[in-house]
């Protein structure tokens, strides 16, 4: 989910600012619409997010930003997530022995 970013000219004095209009997957790994598939919900943020960035009503973020962006509901993501990988590594532990 890599995107357009943009750099914007700062006092050399100071560490540059990276923006970008979607996150890079380093923000989005882990975050409250990381389900490991594609669901309902994402296409709905990314839908809305395309429309508005289309009709200026959001700007590019800040890298060191996204992160608390994409909270939502983070601590299910995150325990939905440790449950498919125990099924996963359950079943191919199964199929192995």
């Amino acid at each position: 989910m890599e995107s357009k970013c943009t750099q914007r000219p700062v006092d050399p004095k100071t560490t540059p600012k990276h923006d970008s209009w979607w996150p890079k997957h380093t923000a989005w790994s882990g975050s409250g619409l990381d389900f490991g598939v594609w669901t309902p919900g994402n296409e709905h943020w990314y839908a809305r997010r395309k429309m508005n960035l289309t009709d200026d009503l959001e700007k590019a973020v800040q890298a060191k930003d996204w992160k608390n962006r994409l909270k939502f509901e983070r601590k299910h993501a995150i325990k939905f997530l440790a449950g498919i990988r125990s099924v996963a590594a359950s079943f191919i532990e199964k199929r192995h022995l």
